[in-house]
């Protein structure tokens, strides 16, 4: 396991032809910290450990478990986690998946296959007859199939991650661990050491096995376009998670993120500018932050001028438009802040005029125009607004 950073030891000691009255056909001893395998003798079955080498990676893998995390074997979710990394790994170092290859009764006894494991799900696990005192190798071909399934390059995060979040994550679990810890540890060692670039991806393949909830994910809920004082209530659909969520909801004003709201709900009154909200959700039980972003736009039954006294602050503006790109149709918005006129023009990319939008006095108000480009070929165009002292121009792009 040096490449993995395991150089605790470089060596072990190993014996061969031992006797094994009742079985196994190798093991690990906790006191000694040796290996010994057998010839195949006894109710094991098993022919001679050097046609299996997977047995022999399996044990050391056992050492190495044992020197980082003294996890104690035994009938319980903790031995199981030692006994299927021991078949994760001899799987990983020899790429095969059937463990006890050469055992003479044959696979429902004595072979484990982590490609198709016996017990398929936690589900499965924990409804075994004395549960958790299920037999280790048992739960442990279910643990290693987990893992092999994170390993694997199409639905997982590729051998090369695999292994080492693996590894990394055995550093941090309990002796006790069940499957949810070292889900978990698995998850921080990638937020440690990735980025946290799969995480989702590893709790979608332990959420298959029934181990954990699934990723958490949402879309943020409500109308895209409010009118001129319309309300609009806003909240989350949430998929996979515990189900236990803190929300916080956020409004950006003058360009910075506002905390406006911990409900999980808001309601938001449209003045005369879009609206752009952001909602952090934080699973209380796994520990996972999601974000996402929305814009509420305001629509074309916003009233064209606005009397004096109210409210509203206006000021000379103009908006991007949208859509954008677009084809060929997108509109333009904008703000007039004393009356007078207003010019809207639209360019190429060469500084040609084609199209003149607004040539006319307005009112102080809020206004809209539309862009018809359907006889113009795709590309960059620059829209340009003035009235009085203000000038401003912005980009929009028009693909056919």
């Amino acid at each position: 396991m040096n490449s993995l950073g395991f150089n605790a030891f470089t060596q072990i000691t190993a014996h061969a032809h031992t006797y094994f009255s009742g079985g196994p056909n190798a093991s690990y001893s906790l006191s000694d910290k040796q290996l010994r395998f057998s010839d195949g003798q006894g109710w094991s079955g098993f022919n001679s450990f050097a046609r299996e080498d997977k047995i022999i990676y399996h044990e050391y893998t056992h050492a190495v478990t044992d020197y980082i995390t003294n996890i104690p074997p035994g009938y319980t979710e903790a031995g199981a986690i030692h006994e299927g990394n021991s078949d994760y790994f001899a799987a990983s170092f020899t790429g095969r998946t059937l463990l006890g290859e050469y055992s003479v009764f044959g696979y429902l006894i004595y072979q484990r296959n982590i490609s198709n494991p016996r017990i398929a799900t936690y589900s499965e696990y924990i409804s075994q007859p004395g549960y958790p005192a299920v037999e280790p190798h048992d739960g442990g071909e279910l643990w290693s199939a987990a893992l092999w399934d994170l390993r694997k390059s199409d639905t997982g995060i590729g051998s090369y991650y695999a292994d080492r979040v693996i590894y990394k994550g055995l550093s941090s679990i309990p002796t006790s661990s069940s499957f949810l810890q070292y889900r978990q540890a698995i998850i921080n060692a990638d937020i440690n050491n990735y980025g946290g670039s799969h995480t989702n991806t590893i709790r979608h393949v332990f959420y298959l096995k029934g181990i954990g909830p699934d990723y958490m994910n949402f879309g943020i809920v409500g109308s895209s376009y409010l009118r001129f004082k319309q309300k609009g209530t806003y909240t989350a659909n949430i998929t996979g998670g515990s189900g236990s969520v803190s929300y916080v909801w956020y409004k950006k004003i003058s360009g910075q993120w506002s905390q406006i709201s911990t409900s999980s709900s808001i309601t938001l009154t449209m003045v005369y500018d879009n609206i752009e909200i952001k909602l952090d959700l934080h699973d209380n039980v796994t520990g996972e932050n999601v974000s996402k972003t929305a814009i509420i736009y305001y629509d074309d039954g916003l009233p064209k001028t606005i009397s004096e006294g109210n409210d509203l602050i206006v000021e000379y503006k103009i908006e991007q438009n949208y859509p954008n790109p677009f084809n060929p149709v997108t509109q333009i918005r904008y703000s007039v802040k004393e009356p007078g006129l207003v010019q809207l023009r639209v360019y190429d990319a060469l500084g040609k005029e084609v199209a003149n939008l607004v040539n006319e006095n307005k009112e102080t108000g809020l206004y809209s125009v539309d862009f018809d480009a359907s006889n113009l070929p795709s590309g960059v165009y620059i829209y340009r607004m003035q009235s009085g002292d203000f000038v401003s121009s912005k980009k929009m792009i028009l693909i056919k």
